[in-house]
């Protein structure tokens, strides 16, 4: 019986690595990858990718941004959700350095977000001073929480709660909406409707969970509904549609241009002056002929007038655009790499949802009470009378409404 020849091993074929920057690209970037994304620290940026960067000379080409895209496309896949951005993108901006750039544009607003989640007045600003934050940087931040929103299975969510994005709505709706609101409404005007504003007032929507209607506090209620009223009962001075519904293409023509006016009446040819005394002689036309079979005589037909002659009109767009249509489609500077146009949301749309909502609460708060509250509604309502309305006494929000906007 011939002996057996034991098999080389599976680990190893060739010679063994000396250290860690001799093993092949492929293993030392899986390594790389479940380093940084490590099941210990699920949220925030990648932090370590820099002890790795540091240890020594060959690593760092091997991982640093430019040489090594697809290493950080991984990562990207790691820490957010790529479902939906499979559905809505083609192949080609999905590429490892699409991913890579949205990786490093992510973390640059979300720490931004972080940063300013906790701002008080001076870094919001004040109506009409700009603050430390930036509009620009606003928008971008707004922007990335809304479609990371839309965009969230799970893992998206992880890492906007690790940048306190409930916190910077609240900061963003009472140091900016909420006080541009209210000084509109004292002298008697409409507060102005920014694009960034329509985004936190819809991130306002969707961070907003039932136990924080049920028991919000009163003050924060009436504050919330005094921003929220231009905007629900006056959204007739604002965009309520994103397209008049007789269009079959959208986005709609980003300019309106009035129907043209109908060409002057061509100019008759001028009468000799008469006197006012002496009668016009007008001579005997032929005798209207009765019973008559033959045809009437055709009728001059007016002369086509030259093609040079003729005014050329621009082309007319249907008559019902107005202003409670949405304005032309924006463009987003950079999503996954490159430019993506996008129409901002309704800001009458989630006003309504989050004014309703809280008018309903305390039907819903009497419905989901607790026992505890259920022996203080009761109580209450021997003080105040069977139909008087209850409101819980405990607030499950962080965010603490200041005085500083005069409301």
């Amino acid at each position: 019986m011939a002996a057996s020849v034991p098999e080389p091993s599976p680990r190893w074929l060739g010679r063994p690595p000396k250290s860690l920057s001799d093993l092949p690209i492929e293993i030392f970037q899986e390594i790389a990858v479940q380093t940084v994304t490590s099941a210990a620290a699920p949220a925030g940026p990648p932090s370590a990718i820099r002890h790795l960067l540091l240890t020594s000379k060959q690593i760092n080409n091997r991982l640093s941004f430019e040489a090594n895209p697809s290493f950080y496309g991984e990562i990207f896949d790691a820490q957010f959700d790529t479902a939906a951005l499979k559905r809505r993108f083609h192949s080609s901006r999905l590429t490892a350095p699409c991913r890579a750039a949205e990786l490093k544009r992510r973390w640059v607003c979300l720490k931004r977000i972080k940063q300013y989640a906790r701002g008080r007045q001076a870094v919001w600003g004040y109506p009409g001073y700009p603050g430390i934050y930036s509009e620009k940087d606003k928008l971008q931040d707004a922007w990335l929480a809304f479609l990371m929103l839309t965009e969230n299975d799970g893992q998206n969510m992880i890492q906007l709660s690790w940048a306190n994005v409930v916190d910077w709505t609240r900061s963003f709706i009472h140091f900016d909406i909420h006080a541009v609101s209210v000084n509109a409404q004292r002298t008697g005007q409409l507060p102005v409707v920014s694009e960034s504003r329509a985004l936190g007032l819809w991130l306002y929507w969707m961070t907003t969970k039932f136990d924080d209607v049920v028991n919000e506090p009163v003050a924060v209620l009436s504050k919330v509904n005094r921003m929220l009223r231009p905007f629900t009962f006056a959204s007739w001075a604002y965009p309520s549609f994103f397209a008049p519904w007789q269009l079959s293409h959208v986005p709609p023509p980003n300019t309106y241009i009035p129907p043209a006016a109908p060409p002057p009446p061509p100019a008759l040819a001028p009468v000799p002056p008469t006197s006012a005394s002496t009668p016009v002689a007008r001579p005997p036309g032929p005798p209207i002929p009765r019973n008559s079979r033959r045809p009437p005589p055709p009728r001059p037909q007016p002369q086509p007038q030259p093609a040079a002659a003729q005014p050329v009109q621009p082309a007319a767009t249907p008559t019902f655009f107005r202003p409670n249509f949405l304005p032309p489609t924006i463009v987003l500077p950079s999503y996954l790499g490159h430019p993506l146009p996008l129409t901002p949301p309704l800001i009458n749309h989630s006003a309504a949802l989050l004014f309703f909502s809280r008018m309903q609460r305390f039907r819903l708060g009497e419905e989901s009470a607790r026992p505890e509250d259920l022996e203080i509604l009761r109580q209450f309502r021997e003080e105040r009378g069977p139909n008087a309305s209850f409101t819980p006494r405990y607030a499950k929000t962080n965010f603490v409404w200041g005085e500083s906007s005069g409301a």
